[in-house]
């Protein structure tokens, strides 16, 4: 049987886990929503071009299928085709509603990074497709739609909430989320637990057997006002205002050292301004999240961690310490820039370091001077 090959999308993914031109198996739910999106698309388009015909065909998909062809280099680009039978099943023009479905698509994405009306270029119920793509991307990851383009139609975490807000008379949306906080109730008989945020609300889910001795060891420490920190990977509904809902599902439940840096920046990125004193300023949690992502993922995890600390013009202040040596990173959030000090105590010496944390580099110096003088 003779077959068409078109490639439909070749999406850019870039971020450090895509540098070895890999994908992460948690994201191939992404591809199979590719396919189901652009069908949707192209079934509205074939509606938009029939205005006298009420039904799409039922042969519309016949003989049509979606593949993955490889994955080529320039960070991580899956190249979907997409494949159709030729022999009368499926008709040579069905093939150019999935090629302009393609096209809204992208201008779909476009609209959400330029600010533009999103709900111009596709309707609600093909924007929803999109509360399930993109739910694992890291916060410094994105998806470049059109990589070759003019403009590429950059998908990241933050336009996927305005196509998804844009879909929804509800103004709801899901996403994959790490929530910090401490266990204050557990309902042993629903299998419940209750987690106290840091930004002082209060959330119930159930949870899983295999996740029942780690709460109950964090609930132990929270009666007796030791309060061990815990984290937790989930599924949670947010509302328009990005406030919190529900937990919708749990993945995992980890708990956390006393120093925490994510912990205890997420607690620092919740100061009011004023906080030290009236000059004092509030802090960008957007900053903060990028510090605590780059931490996350570029400090060694076998080194000491530091004391975080906030300082008055919005910055944060890292300190290590032992009987003869101190260190500190001042880090510029802003510029993304950090001034690493070690100083000798005991032969008052002192080495200065400009670091860019920016780049890897910058955090292999990093991770160099406390593994000289730490360990």
């Amino acid at each position: 049987m003779d077959k068409h090959r078109i490639e439909i999308f070749a999406p850019r993914y870039e971020g450090e886990r895509f540098n070895e031109h890999r994908l992460p198996l948690d994201l191939i739910e992404d591809l199979s929503v590719f396919q189901e999106m652009t069908i949707a698309m192209a079934k509205v388009i074939y509606k938009e071009k029939n205005q006298g015909r009420e039904r799409i065909p039922k042969d519309f998909t016949k003989g049509i299928s979606f593949e993955l062809e490889n994955i080529v280099e320039g960070s991580t680009i899956p190249k979907i085709v997409l494949i159709t039978a030729m022999s009368g099943l499926f008709p040579q023009q069905n093939v150019a509603y999935f090629e302009e479905a393609k096209d809204r698509i992208i201008e779909v994405v476009q609209s959400a990074e330029d600010d533009t009306n999103i709900n111009s270029h596709a309707p609600d119920f093909v924007l929803k497709y999109f509360s399930r793509f993109g739910k694992k991307l890291g916060e410094n990851e994105f998806i470049e739609f059109n990589p070759n383009g003019t403009k590429k139609a950059k998908f990241t975490r933050e336009s996927r909430k305005k196509i998804i807000k844009a879909s929804s008379k509800a103004n709801e949306y899901n996403e994959d989320v790490k929530l910090r906080g401490f266990i204050s109730e557990m309902d042993f008989q629903k299998m419940s637990f209750t987690i106290d945020l840091l930004n002082g609300q209060r959330l119930t889910s159930s949870y899983e057997s295999e996740f029942q001795d780690i709460l109950k060891t964090a609930l132990i420490s929270f009666t007796e006002r030791i309060k061990k920190k815990i984290s937790i990977s989930s599924s949670v509904r947010f509302n328009k205002t990005d406030n919190i809902i529900k937990i919708e599902s749990v993945e995992s439940i980890s708990d956390l050292e006393d120093l925490d840096v994510s912990f205890r920046l997420e607690e620092i990125g919740y100061l009011k301004k004023g906080w030290l004193n009236s000059e004092s300023d509030s802090f960008n949690m957007q900053q903060l999240l990028w510090l605590s992502t780059e931490f996350d993922d570029k400090f060694n995890p076998e080194l000491k961690l530091p004391y975080t600390f906030p300082s008055p013009d919005a910055n944060i202040q890292f300190e290590w310490s032992s009987d003869n040596i101190e260190a500190d990173l001042f880090v510029d959030l802003k510029n993304k820039k950090g001034e690493l000090s070690i100083l000798k105590i005991d032969k008052d010496d002192e080495i200065l370091f400009d670091l860019d944390l920016n780049s890897i580099d910058g955090w292999k110096k990093l991770n160099e001077q406390i593994q000289i003088h730490f360990t």
